[in-house]
Order: C-alpha cells, then sequence, then structure tokens
C-alpha cells in the first residue's frame, strides 16, 4: 500500500458510521416541537394542566408529572423534549411522542 492511500474496509466502515450518523441525526431534528404543539399532544393524552408558575406549566398524565416551559414560538429543544417524553414514558409507553 503506498504512501496517501487508504485501505478500502476503512473507507467501508467509514461510510457505513457515517449512514448510521446521518439517519440519527435526521430523527432528532425531526421532531421540532414549540410548546404549543407539545400541549396539544399530552392534552390529546389525557394529560391534565395542574399548575403555572410564570413561563412553566406543570403537566400530569396519571401518576407522572412534568413541566413544560411555554415561550411563545419557540421550539423545545432535543434534550429537554427527551427528558419530558423519559418522564412520562411510565404513564403513556415508550416512544409515545414518535406516535403523534
Amino acid at each position: 500500500m503506498g504512501r496517501g492511500t487508504t485501505p478500502t474496509y476503512y473507507l467501508r466502515h467509514t461510510r457505513k458510521c457515517q449512514t448510521r450518523l446521518d439517519s440519527f441525526q435526521n430523527e432528532l431534528h425531526a421532531v421540532n416541537v414549540t410548546s404549543r404543539e407539545l400541549l396539544k399532544i399530552l392534552k390529546s393524552r389525557g394529560c391534565v394542566e395542574v399548575n403555572q408558575e410564570g413561563s412553566h406549566l406543570k403537566i400530569r398524565c396519571g401518576t407522572c408529572t412534568t413541566t413544560v416551559p411555554v415561550h411563545k414560538g419557540e421550539d423545545i429543544g432535543r434534550g429537554l423534549l427527551r427528558a419530558i417524553e423519559r418522564q412520562l414514558e411510565p404513564c403513556l409507553g415508550k416512544g409515545w411522542l414518535k406516535r403523534r
């Protein structure tokens, strides 16, 4: 193998990893939700508003409780969205947000 050439097995592995990474990032970016849309989804699944302090709304779904930030026109960050999804999984089931 000459200098400056890359082994073909490395290229195949790199392409495969990049394809997986691209599909994972597309899946994450596919869920852009505002607080209004999230509240609509939660209410359709039987959740109720419990309390609001400033721009934070407390939501209860059965025995599960979470807080949703209500900032007009802003998307909820994917990390916070995943945390909300995780907090409500015992009551709404795994992957409830993806089954809109």
